[in-house]
């Protein structure tokens, strides 16, 4: 498993900011895996996970038993040879409070530097692939952050909350073979949560509903570690498109769909629906702007200004929770309207779209689609591209660091080999341009003006970085001599 994560990362082997190790940690039901797993299949980050590493030592032939069967006896180890875990915390429960903490204290003396070794094995073998890393922290470590932690390696410490100790005991329960006994002599072994934000660099609070605000934090910590430009440009392998106003013109389909929002809001919100429907004065669709103009805002929604879904589930919950709907039938109206917005952009899909991407393919090109907008991956354009990142999925939007880094990882591709493609002179071109990434700006549906400052900016960048085209059919030509 450690392999293949850095192998995946060695892909960016030109990028010396891919070096930095850091250290999350939180207690048992934080979210700990909503950021790792965020992490490792957006970003590509190589993960070391200390409870998969303990599953090993614990493992048939794995480097723990021997030494718990000599501590504990033979009754936890199972037929075929490994711990069994089941047996094991049976037997640390059934004992008195002293006895029990004497034989914790002896399996983490057997346990913890054992997988300390590993995760120093898999900070070796990343680093010696240039990868980026992320560890999930046993508690021997939780107790050692600060000066600790910077010297067994740990670069920066981020702790992961879910907000309160209530909501943490009501995830933790819902857990398999998770009792109230079992939860709390966990919790008296761990760390308290407010010490140990106060030790970390950084802190993500997954307490929200929406994993939204947590993608968002993560990706923001992200940013703020990367240390790039990448190297000078080499051969491009990879291309990656916006998509409102380059592949298709942004309002035609928003407009089609927009009138849906009464019919969803009938089918969805019933009570919400009765509620507006009498006034003939104004119309259903008038009264939901109206409530969303007037209602107060979320301190929340200022960490969700990436994720558009995110802000229209927000808003939507408020206007069923204000009529006495329920919030998963908010959640269906927005998945249902994000869907048919999806759908609609199929009909007004640029001519150009579909044959640019073939022949990009055709040179052996990896060819995708990076947006700031919420479009699903759907239609003709969806079958024909190889990935589709939306600033939800990447928990932020272009100009920022995060989504090109993404959309590196989906490609398999170093920035200086990912070209860029979109609309925008600020989010699309220069944001990939101070990234590392080359990038072609296509005139024909921007919206923006030039703006001389920001011309300036990228004409130092070079024609060998930057080209302006008029439209999607130019791109193939404007890019040849860089494959």
């Amino acid at each position: 498993m450690r392999l293949s994560f850095v192998a995946t990362m060695a892909q960016f082997g030109t990028v010396a900011a891919l070096t930095k190790c850091v250290g999350i940690t939180g207690g048992i039901a934080m979210g700990k895996s909503t950021c790792t797993t965020f992490l490792r299949d957006i970003y590509g980050v190589p993960v070391h996970d200390a409870d998969a590493a303990v599953h090993r030592l614990y493992a048939s032939g794995g480097a723990a038993v021997a030494a718990i069967r000599d501590r504990f006896g033979a009754g936890v180890i199972s037929a075929e040879g490994a711990v069994d875990r089941a047996a094991l915390s049976a037997l640390l429960q059934a004992l008195d409070d002293a006895e029990r903490g004497a034989a914790f204290q002896a399996l983490e003396a057997i346990v913890h530097p054992l997988v300390a070794a590993d995760r120093t094995a898999f900070v070796a073998d990343a680093r010696a692939a240039r990868a980026w890393l992320v560890g999930v922290d046993i508690p021997l470590l939780f107790e050692t952050l600060g000066d600790g932690a910077r010297a067994s390696g740990i670069d920066h410490v981020l702790a992961v909350t879910c907000g309160s100790a209530a909501e943490q005991r009501r995830r933790a329960l819902k857990r398999p073979g998770m009792s109230e006994g079992k939860l709390d002599a966990i919790l008296a072994r761990q760390l308290d949560d407010g010490d140990r934000l106060a030790r970390a660099d950084s802190v993500v609070d997954t307490s929200f509903w929406d994993k939204a605000r947590a993608r968002g934090a993560t990706a923001k910590i992200l940013a703020a570690l990367w240390s790039g430009p990448a190297g000078p440009p080499g051969v491009a392998t990879a291309v990656s498109f916006d998509l409102d106003n380059t592949f298709w013109p942004t309002l035609p389909p928003l407009m089609k769909i927009r009138h849906a929002r009464p019919e969803l809001c009938e089918q969805y919100l019933p009570k919400t629906f009765k509620a507006l429907a009498p006034d003939v004065e104004a119309s259903v669709e008038a009264k939901m702007d109206a409530f969303e103009a007037a209602r107060p805002k979320l301190d929340v929604e200022a960490e969700l200004k990436h994720d558009i879904t995110a802000r229209r589930r927000v808003a939507f919950r408020a206007l069923a929770a204000h009529h006495g709907d329920a919030d998963e039938d908010a959640d269906a109206l927005v998945a249902d309207f994000v869907q048919r917005r999806t759908d609609a952009t199929d009909e007004f899909l640029e001519a150009d779209a579909l044959p640019v991407v073939a022949a990009l393919r055709a040179r052996g090109l990896r060819v995708g689609a990076l947006t700031n907008g919420n479009a699903g991956r759907a239609g003709r354009l969806g079958d024909a591209l190889d990935f589709w990142l939306t600033a939800s999925d990447v928990g932020a939007s272009k100009p920022a660091t995060p989504p090109f880094v993404a959309a590196c990882h989906a490609a398999g591709c170093a920035p200086e080999a990912l070209v860029h493609v979109g609309d925008s002179l600020h989010d699309d071109v220069l944001g990939a341009l101070d990234f590392g990434c080359r990038a072609v700006h296509v005139t024909k549906l921007a919206a923006e003006a030039d703006e001389p400052e920001l011309l300036a900016r990228l004409a130092a960048y070079g024609d060998d970085r930057f080209r302006r085209v008029a439209t999607l059919a130019d791109v193939e030509a404007a890019i040849a001599d860089w494959l």
